[in-house]
């Protein structure tokens, strides 16, 4: 008998039958958001940042927060998720972008010496973006050592980042959860976010 997404969304919360309504949910969100986000993901990202690994992710995050989520409808659920995988999205493409390294790397190429070229053809130029590495943690084990950052932080500092970064909310909807304006929020976060990193370094 096939489930209504209200019974697999109360099994998850309550802890019934998880797998089988994991299973069947990812398969509800891949039918309806997987495209979408091949669109969205940036033409010059599209080798390095695939949309299944972002959306499979976005579903892992989406997953650690179930317990907290008001989903009335199965709409609900899958805008959920596809703000999250969206959030991703637009993260990992400021990485490539920050990540990107000079493509002349030669000591001779620098601005010193580029007037002094005299007709000699350039050097061909490596790629300037370096390839995605791979996370060495398992899922439970990248969710063990969030817990432990957010357990040396503090509540406010946590929560805003439970909000905006796990759960995918916008500026707008955690300014509107924790009854502040959204500048507060994002000053709130960036310090928070500042102070998360270093401790997952640490943690680490």
């Amino acid at each position: 008998m096939t489930k209504s997404f209200q019974e697999l969304f109360g099994d998850l919360q309550s802890g019934r039958d998880v797998r089988h309504a994991q299973a069947e949910l990812y398969c509800l969100v891949s039918t309806a958001l997987l495209e979408p986000l091949r669109r969205r993901v940036p033409q010059r990202a599209r080798a390095r940042l695939d949309a299944e690994d972002v959306l499979h992710e976005a579903m892992l995050r989406a997953l650690e927060n179930v317990a907290r989520a008001h989903c009335e409808s199965e709409r609900q659920f899958l805008a959920w998720v596809y703000r999250i995988a969206r959030n991703l999205i637009t993260d990992q493409a400021k990485r490539m972008s920050a990540r990107a390294v000079p493509f002349a790397r030669d000591s001779a190429s620098s601005a010193g010496t580029a007037g002094r070229e005299t007709g000699a053809a350039a050097a061909p130029r490596e790629s300037g973006i370096p390839g995605r590495e791979p996370s060495p943690e398992s899922a439970l084990e990248r969710r063990e050592i969030i817990e432990q950052v957010f357990a040396r932080m503090r509540a406010p500092e946590a929560d805003v980042i439970r909000r905006r970064w796990l759960g995918g909310q916008t500026f707008a909807e955690v300014a509107l959860a924790l009854d502040k304006t959204q500048k507060a929020v994002k000053g709130l976060y960036s310090r928070s976010w500042k102070r998360f990193q270093d401790l997952a370094r640490r943690t680490r």
